[in-house]
């Protein structure tokens, strides 16, 4: 029997211990948290904040799952270092667990930007659903709230805020909204859609410092302009990997999107990853005058500049079996820096992402060979009575052709990305009846004629 334990309660974990005791019902299994939740579906916290679901419906195995499986939880657990030699998790009450096998899904701490009064109560993450009840217990005091959003997880937990009658207010790095997910067009019509539903966006601006004595009571942005609001939420924080760093675990950077002044200042230094660091500041504002060019002249080019990335945290590195450096160590969903498909432009949020990573390594610690399968985006929101569908790639690439429709009187907006004969992606903003048709035709690769996806039937594009 192996002793196999799991640092963190990620659905990534707990899909690796059903795939285990489908054939090994008697190695004991452990999982280590400092969190005192069970595994979560973060997908779902938006829902719960805005008083959509039930708590037990975030959960990913209802509370009884674990003792039928024979699985020992210890949580609410602060853990000091893990020996990689001596194979054991050390806690801070000394209590020691050792392991043949362990599998790292998230990390003990929270990793804040890295500015003035991040330390100020009223300032949150949304790494873990202690943090969204933690929003949720502050929001009888709270009547204005920032939310720096870069990514799907930030936008639904606003627009949950705003449902609950909180003034919310938006501060977006990158030059529009949910740069990382979609192109500008579909994110216009969204801009509008909260727009309409009286939340605030602030674009190309990021939070400079957290303003107030003990609490927060204000937000100063990178442009100067100051803020009133009595909490923060930072929606794309990292997971702290201290513990890790020289454990013996190979660590790689993990890629973040630059912000427009951050990118046009290093395109002018010339210390972008883009250019030498010996290229000539005139050749660099020659480079960065004819990139703002095509970025007006197509909306298309724009993801060649919003995705350039600079090292923005550590995770460690694993292969195609999510296994590290070391034989006997795995590491799954943020604690992994993972090269995920194509149709995946953000970290997913979603289970069945997760759930495949785990499915992986649970098959690898049984001794077989797996390898991950590609499972396209199918994400179907609701958002202030108007339905989003994400399917597949979502951001256009230069090779992919794209057919769009736009009704304004209806905020309609449709776009289906193709790649050669195949449909890769689309995006569907109030469009009824079209997503199941159009995620069986990227998940069973069917070909598609361009007439049936014709500029004829796509007139308006924006």
């Amino acid at each position: 029997m192996k002793r196999i334990v799991f640092l963190g309660n990620s659905v990534a974990g707990v899909a690796a211990i059903e795939e285990i005791r489908k054939f090994d019902q008697a190695s004991p299994i452990t999982i280590i948290s400092e969190n005192a939740d069970l595994p979560t579906q973060r997908h779902l916290f938006g829902s719960w904040l805005a008083k959509e679901i039930k708590e037990e419906d975030v959960l990913y195995r209802p509370a009884d799952y674990y003792k039928a499986n024979n699985i020992t939880l210890l949580f609410g657990k602060n853990i000091v270092r893990v020996d990689f030699k001596k194979n054991r998790v050390i806690m801070e009450d000394k209590e020691s667990i050792d392991f043949d096998i362990l599998v790292i899904t998230d990390t003990l701490t929270t990793k804040f930007p890295d500015i003035k009064g991040i330390q100020k109560k009223g300032v949150f993450s949304t790494r873990r659903f202690n943090d969204i009840k933690e929003v949720n217990s502050s929001l009888a005091l709270i009547e204005t709230i920032v939310v720096q959003v870069s990514d799907l997880m930030g936008f639904l937990l606003a627009c949950a805020l705003r449902q609950r009658n909180k003034e919310v207010i938006l501060v977006v790095p990158s030059d529009f909204l949910l740069s990382s997910v979609i192109d500008q067009g579909p994110a216009q019509v969204l801009t509008k859609l909260l727009d309409d539903n009286a939340v605030r966006i602030i674009t190309g601006n990021s939070i400079a410092e957290i303003l107030g004595d003990g609490d927060v009571k204000a937000v100063r942005l990178s442009s100067g302009k100051v803020l009133a609001s009595q909490a923060v939420i930072f929606s794309q924080t990292k997971a702290d990997f201290k513990l890790f760093v020289n454990s013996g675990l190979t660590l790689d950077a993990v890629p973040r999107q630059l912000t427009s002044a951050e990118r046009n200042s290093q395109l002018l230094r010339g210390t972008s990853p883009c250019f030498p660091q010996n290229v000539k500041k005139e050749e660099a504002r020659t480079v960065l005058t004819s990139s703002i060019k095509l970025l007006k002249e197509s909306e298309g080019s724009a993801p060649n500049l919003e995705q350039e990335i600079v090292a923005g945290a550590l995770a460690i590195r694993v292969n195609e079996s999510f296994k590290t450096n070391l034989d006997h160590v795995y590491a799954v969903d943020e604690a992994c820096v993972f090269s995920i498909d194509k149709y995946l432009c953000d970290f997913e949020i979603s289970a069945g992402y997760l759930a495949e990573q785990g499915r992986v390594v649970g098959r690898s610690i049984l001794g077989e060979v797996c390898s991950y399968s590609v499972i396209p985006r199918f994400i179907s929101l609701n958002i202030f009575d108007t339905s989003v569908v994400l399917l597949g790639m979502t951001k256009n690439q230069s090779e992919l052709r794209e057919y769009k429709e736009f009704d304004p009187r209806q905020n309609m907006y449709k776009k289906i990305l193709m790649e050669n004969d195949l449909v890769v992606g689309a995006i569907l903003i109030n469009v009824k009846d079209e997503g199941q048709k159009i995620k069986r035709l990227i998940e069973e690769k069917v070909t598609v004629t361009p007439d049936e996806f014709s500029e004829a039937k796509f007139p308006v594009n924006l």
